[in-house]
């Protein structure tokens, strides 16, 4: 099979900190990869590169075999800030950008996150949780073929970021969507993840297939044992 994304010898650097070092990468069509490391270790750096947001020092990104320069119209970021437009409706920024007939899938796909009859609320009605679900929706009416998830759960509770956990999981998995998150908490990526990748200084420590169905229990011992050697690789 044929990397979807190839990294190949990234760098990046602000003044004269270096951020990230000569990662290589490669991605494959569905695949769902975690970042973790400690802060300041270059992992949303890495996504913003990914995404076309910022321009790497050094280095080259390809999707599809073809070199990737300027925004990546084939990506889509999700944040853990919302950033709504409060003066537009929930489907009104879905569709932030879209022209001709969009409306439909918008409300199809807020169906999909569990918003069926919030379509024509206004944000500020909408818990955290609700929120980061319209904006899972807006990524995906692009039908984007890489999905980046920048800590969009960071911020939520504990029994709600569980059940967008599941629910991201869910959804990229019948849409087929290449998806990479980049998280703090190492449960996350286990939970979610085919693969993790640890960064430590800005540069590939090491990375962890997860054998594991995608039906995951936290308190399964294999599980477990991801989580502990993950902490282990991280704090070491």
């Amino acid at each position: 099979m044929q990397p979807l994304i190839k990294v190949t010898d990234l760098s990046m650097e602000y003044g004269d900190k270096k951020v990230l070092e000569n990662v290589s990468l490669e991605v494959y069509p569905a695949e769902f990869i975690a970042i973790i490391g400690k802060s300041g270790c270059g992992k949303s750096t890495f996504l913003r590169l990914l995404s076309g947001l910022e321009t790497a020092v050094a280095g080259e990104i390809s999707q599809n075999g073809q070199t990737v320069q300027g925004i990546n119209s084939q990506a889509r970021i999700m944040f853990q800030n919302d950033r709504f437009l409060p003066w537009k409706k929930n489907i009104g920024n879905v569709g932030i950008g879209l022209k001709g007939e969009w409306r439909k899938q918008a409300r199809q796909l807020l169906k999909q996150v569990g918003l069926e009859g919030y379509e024509e609320q206004y944000p500020i009605t909408l818990s955290g949780g609700q929120k980061q679900r319209v904006a899972l929706a807006r990524a995906l009416i692009h039908q984007p073929e890489f999905l980046l998830l920048d800590e969009p759960l960071g911020a939520l509770d504990a029994l709600t970021r569980m059940e967008m956990q599941q629910l991201i999981a869910t959804i990229c998995r019948e849409k087929q969507v290449t998806c990479m998150l980049v998280t703090h908490d190492v449960e996350e990526a286990v939970m979610l993840a085919d693969r993790v990748i640890v960064l430590e200084d800005g540069q590939v420590k090491s990375e962890w297939q997860i054998d594991l169905p995608h039906e995951r229990k936290r308190a399964d011992s294999k599980f477990r044992n991801y989580v502990e050697q993950l902490l282990k690789e991280i704090l070491v």
